[in-house]
């Protein structure tokens, strides 16, 4: 029966939440067992299912907090559901708590582990194998520590891009924005402005005119950008055929093309890396990858490599033939497979390549930068510029007028 429950954590802060038991007495147990005090505990009449927009999707800090306090708690002799209803009476999401409840109640109902975490959708679809292997082997505790690392080393190199990036990019679009005011607003206006004064715009009028094209192209950018990611996203894997990613992609785009190279081939490598070192054999892995790939090339390509090491063609034959890796990798593969070691030889990949990617990144900030400083520049030279032609002008009519013996004109 599901009851509802309001207790007082260790730390004075009030919990509401609900709870599966036989009876009051039951449930009151398990809050105690779990470190926390019921005040107040009821018996909940109706269940409402949640509704399917709703389920919890959570970030990747959250994954690694709930992978470190899984590994915490079963390190210190707690069981899985104990530790489950432990995370679900601390953490301050109400979706995050329901979902690890229903994790919970799943496994205490006689359910798989890995069954019960791929429902919940806590984790991502490629680490259930993962944790289906230490779940045969009876010790989930080493399985959660490799995810936790393949998770850390994600979010760090996820972070260290993001805060590369973030700033160029928001001043490239201030400075954007700046342009466009330049040209809706600033220019129309000084042009209105010269002509009160009876001055000679004719030089000036090409300026305005640019400033209008600018104006009128600027809402097509938007959509350009869109069309743009949407050709990446669309065959980034469709290098294996057609080598479009590594040809016509970077030829085309030769900025975007490389860092969604770079940044798709990392995500492979580190793949491959995870799943081998849970133990799980070549061919399982790639069709693991395969199963829960989002692209059709990829996927494609991942499950003619499964295939072709069961016909007995090396490993980095295969993955070559499909356009996965690159020549030099297939050699430092070959070496790694005849010697045993090629879980080391697909970290060693992995680290290169994360290396290329924050090298690229770091180039593209630069360019960025650049961008940002001579578009600033320009436009303080055109201010700049256009401030001293219009005193120029000014002065040169009033030392006209004062030569001729006029007065000068009222504004």
């Amino acid at each position: 029966m599901r009851y509802r429950y309001t207790a007082l954590a260790l730390d004075g802060r009030q919990l509401h939440g609900e709870i599966d038991a036989s009876g009051t007495e039951e449930a009151a147990t398990c809050l105690q067992e779990a470190g926390v005090y019921p005040t107040r505990i009821l018996a909940r009449t109706t269940r409402r299912p949640p509704h399917p927009s709703s389920r919890f999707d959570p970030s990747q800090e959250e994954r690694i907090f709930l992978l470190d306090s899984l590994v915490f708690f079963l390190e210190a002799g707690f069981t899985l559901p104990s530790a489950l209803l432990r995370l679900s009476l601390r953490v301050r999401n109400p979706s995050f708590a329901r979902e690890l409840e229903g994790i919970m109640r799943a496994i205490e109902g006689g359910g798989r582990v890995t069954e019960a975490f791929r429902e919940a959708s806590l984790l991502p679809p490629s680490w259930d194998s993962i944790l289906a292997v230490g779940e045969v082997q009876g010790d989930l505790v080493p399985s959660l520590k490799l995810l936790r690392q393949h998770a850390m080393e994600d979010a760090r190199l996820k972070s260290d891009l993001a805060s590369t990036l973030v700033m160029p990019t928001v001043l490239l679009g201030l400075v954007g924005i700046w342009f466009l005011v330049v040209a809706h607003r600033v220019l129309p206006t000084l042009e209105t402005f010269l002509g009160s004064l009876a001055l000679d715009v004719s030089d000036f009028s090409s300026v305005v005119i640019l400033g209008e094209v600018i104006r009128l192209m600027a809402p097509w950018v938007l959509p350009a950008a869109c069309l743009i990611f949407f050709l990446l996203r669309r065959y980034v894997g469709a290098a294996a055929e057609t080598e479009f990613l590594d040809g016509r992609l970077s030829s085309l785009f030769p900025l975007a093309g490389g860092l969604v190279s770079q940044a798709r081939r990392v995500d492979l490598f580190s793949g491959i890396r995870l799943q081998m070192e849970a133990g799980i054999p070549v061919v399982r892995t790639f069709q693991n990858l395969a199963a829960f790939s989002r692209s059709h090339w990829r996927r494609k390509g991942l499950l003619g490599v499964a295939g072709e090491i069961q016909e007995g063609i090396p490993l980095a034959e295969a993955l070559e033939r499909h356009g996965l890796i690159s020549a030099n990798e297939r050699a430092i593969l070959a070496a790694g497979e005849a010697g045993g070691h090629l879980t080391e030889m697909f970290g060693y990949l992995l680290c290169q390549t994360q290396e290329g990617l924050r090298e690229q990144i770091n180039r593209f900030a630069i360019l960025l930068r650049s961008v940002v400083t001579l578009s600033v520049g320009f436009l303080i030279g055109f201010m700049l510029i256009a401030f001293l032609w219009i005193l120029a002008s000014t002065a040169g009519g009033a030392l006209d007028i004062a030569l001729d013996g006029q007065p000068p004109a009222a504004f």
